[in-house]
């Protein structure tokens, strides 16, 4: 006799079931009551059979609706084995009971619900268009029953994306109209809502369409809203809420527990830290109306991330203790958000994070790398942190400009009349040059935003030229071999607002100075880049010699192309056979006022730029000029460069 035929017509119970309360469970089951086998009988070819409910045919083709666990075969119901024997157990499919329903977040759905219990079939055939139960489908909220269907926008990574810049490109690409509510971060994101669907699935089309200012492509995600964003008439009940829970003599904000305060629930108002949107909300008004906050108590909200409260931390600059008890807090990396604030008291007892550390002391050590002031964590005082006497020096102002007062215009018109050539005809350029003249270009190997690929071949980079063929095959020697590289480099229009001029060098013979700034290439759509180019000028008898040129070429960063778009190009000059040289003092004045230059240069020893302006200044009355060197020598106002020849 097979195993099988032992077990016919008696009962069998798991070895591992336990015992609950009367009820006894299988831990590979949680069906109530014990495994019942039914037992074996005749018939064509069917499996199964026994005086259940369920038949006593073996292996019917269908199974049953509502079969239990027992008796194989049925012919009464069309089961396929495992009907219902008499006085089984059932079980109900009622996994969303009103008291144990649960959102996202973890929260419980108090709404409650009227469904009734369906039997569960696990058995059963499974259905095609999609398993639904009668709870699902009283719970579940019809389309027409919606007031207004609101949808969040995320922009991936774009926590450093100006909201204003980016609501106008998303508006002119598409050329549509739209009103964002609630623009917040949630986390390293940003997000607002739209209850317009045809705006929302627009703007999701623009996913890697568009180049933020730092050169990436932005992603954006689109879905339904959970919740719809709160109402001006909520907000302004979240402010009296706020208002009733701030103490104004100890600067006392208790936001504890705020999704359960009985106020805001009696106007079925559900407001959750724990959600980006709404936590926005709340610090804003914090920051807007109760900015003189020195403590504010955050503990048992399931708040998960700290990017919403680094708003809020920068507007309230009296902050010192912090309470962010019984939340989700998993990583201390999350105080990243707010470790500009100065702390001495914060309490995280009841988080994830704290969990993770099996000493005081190395917990103690990662919550002041983000707050070096603390003085008391989680109720213990801590003793004082160890510091050192170092003065705080600031550094000094980045002045856009460093040019001296001697020579500045002749530099200035040599860099604009240069430039225009440079926009319109390249060719012209060869006079600005030295017969002997080197010229390299470079430009970054991993650049962000758009490709340099039209730089590649005409780069000299010594990190990535290996061949020593290579590295002296990228300097350009000589006038006419400059002027070559320089054709191949693409079409630009330069914006004069966004030049600076640097002069580190201003001898009688050698002129020193550094451009940067950006220009677009090509037409009216192409790529926008920021350069910085040194030149080395010779000072000949009529005009400047570049001897030595150096052109950096890369991408812009926010603020350099948030500031190209507003500047202007320069202006078309009229094509000129050749570039105005720039002038230098000794050949672009009247005969004698150059033989007064050399006279007052040998007389004084200054050098003949100095010597120029100090005549220019006196109106070119020679007398005047020597007193005036006379008494600015004796003042010790005369730069030492001035006797530099």
């Amino acid at each position: 006799m097979s195993n099988r035929g032992k077990y016919r017509g008696k009962y069998r119970l798991e070895s591992d079931n336990y015992d609950d309360g009367g009820n006894r469970y299988s831990q590979h089951d949680d069906r109530t009551g014990p495994i019942k086998r039914g037992r074996g009988g005749r018939g064509r070819s069917h499996r199964g059979g026994g005086r259940s409910s369920g038949g006593g045919y073996r292996g019917n083709s269908h199974r049953s609706d509502s079969g239990y666990r027992g008796n194989r075969g049925g012919r009464y119901n069309n089961n396929r084995g495992r009907g219902q024997g008499r006085g089984s157990y059932s079980r109900y499919n009622n996994a969303q009971d009103d008291y144990n329903q649960e959102d996202e977040d973890g929260d419980v759905n108090m709404d409650g619900g009227d469904s009734k219990p369906t039997r569960f079939n696990p058995y059963a055939r499974p259905n095609r268009r999609g398993t639904k139960n009668r709870s699902d489908s009283n719970n579940k909220p019809h389309q027409h029953q919606r007031q207004e269907n609101w949808y969040q926008i995320t922009i991936v990574e774009g926590e450093h994306i100006d909201e204003g810049w980016l609501h106008q490109e998303l508006q002119t690409v598409n050329m549509i109209q739209y009103q964002p509510v609630q623009y917040h971060f949630d986390g390293r994101n940003a997000s607002f809502f739209l209850n317009d669907r045809t705006a929302a699935e627009a703007i999701r089309n623009c996913t890697k369409k568009l180049t933020s200012p730092n050169g990436e492509k932005i992603t954006i995600i689109m879905r339904p809203s959970i919740y719809p964003p709160l109402t001006e008439t909520q907000i302004t009940k979240i402010k009296e809420v706020l208002s009733r829970r701030f103490d104004a003599t100890t600067h006392h904000l208790d936001c504890t527990s705020f999704a359960l305060d009985q106020e805001l629930r009696g106007e079925r108002i559900l407001v959750k830290l724990s959600d980006a949107s709404h936590l926005y909300v709340v610090t804003k008004i914090i920051r807007d109306h109760i900015s003189s906050l020195t403590s504010l108590d955050l503990s048992n909200n399931r708040i998960v991330r700290l990017q919403g409260l680094s708003q809020l931390t920068k507007y309230t600059p009296n902050l010192k203790i912090l309470n962010l008890s019984k939340n989700l807090v998993k990583h201390v990396k999350e105080f990243e958000a707010m470790r500009h604030c100065d702390l001495s008291e914060l309490t995280l007892d009841q988080n994830p994070m704290c969990s993770y550390y099996q000493s005081q002391a190395e917990y103690i050590n990662d919550i002041r790398e983000y707050f070096p002031n603390v003085l008391k964590l989680d109720g213990q005082t801590l003793p004082p942190p160890v510091k050192f006497d170092v003065e705080n020096e600031a550094l000094p102002v980045s002045l856009p400009n460093f040019l001296p007062a001697h020579g500045l215009e002749v530099i200035k018109n040599f860099i604009e009349t240069y430039f225009k050539c440079f926009d319109t005809s390249r060719s012209n350029l060869s006079e600005a040059y030295h017969e002997n003249a080197l010229f390299t270009l470079s430009m970054p190997t991993s650049p962000r935003g758009p490709p340099l690929r039209n730089y590649f071949e005409l780069s000299r980079n010594l990190k990535t030229i290996k061949k020593a063929t290579l590295k002296y095959s990228t300097i350009a020697s000589t006038q006419k071999n400059v002027i070559a590289k320089l054709e191949k480099i693409p079409k630009t229009t330069h914006h004069f607002d966004s030049f600076c001029i640097d002069v580190p060098l201003v001898t009688s013979s050698i002129v020193h100075f550094v451009v940067r700034g950006t220009f677009k290439e090509g037409g009216q759509y192409g790529n926008i880049r920021s350069f910085s180019r040194s030149f080395m000028c010779q000072v000949a008898e009529s005009s400047l010699k570049i001897i030595n040129e150096q052109f950096l070429i890369r991408n812009p960063v926010a603020s350099e192309l948030a500031e190209a778009k507003k500047s202007k190009p320069l202006p078309k000059p009229t094509p000129t056979p050749t570039p105005a040289p720039a002038p230098v003092p000794s050949g672009s004045k009247p005969p004698n006022h150059m033989q007064m230059i050399a006279a007052f240069s040998t007389e004084s020893g200054m050098n003949l730029m100095f010597s120029e302006q100090c005549l220019a200044e006196n109106g070119w009355n020679y007398q005047n000029a020597g007193q005036k060197f006379l008494e600015l020598k004796e003042q010790g106002l005369i730069p030492p460069e001035a006797f530099v020849k």
